[in-house]
């Protein structure tokens, strides 16, 4: 049984979207998104499939690869966010992308419950 906590999220857009926590006696489950400029989705799509794609050794090393690349994002990171997420929760990525509307998509993410740990 989850007991589920929401927030709202501020974004660029003049919609927000909620955040939204599953609170299970072990564990938690996150549903949240964010939109994206529809241009993008194959790109952020391909990323994401890699990293499902990786096991857990292979996600250690592949985080490491991107923290050295030196090669930012457009929001000033090195794209680490999804690879740690999926390190650290030890599930594959859920996704899904919905068109909206001007050039926009909206980005699902949905982490399963994953029981917590401490995170190396």
């Amino acid at each position: 049984m989850y007991e589920f906590v929401t927030g709202v999220q501020t974004c660029s857009l003049p919609i927000c979207f909620p955040v939204t926590i599953g609170l299970g006696e072990n564990s938690y489950s996150i549903l949240t998104g964010n939109y994206i400029k529809t241009e993008k989705v194959a790109g952020f799509r391909s990323r994401l499939e890699k990293i499902n794609s990786l096991s857990q050794d292979e996600l250690k090393s592949y985080y490491k690869e991107m923290l050295n690349n030196e090669q930012m994002s457009d929001k000033g990171g090195a794209g680490l966010g999804m690879i740690d997420i999926a390190r650290k929760t030890g599930q594959k990525l859920k996704y899904d992308f919905i068109e909206v509307k001007d050039g926009y998509s909206f980005f699902l993410l949905v982490v399963p419950p994953f029981f917590l740990r401490e995170f190396s």
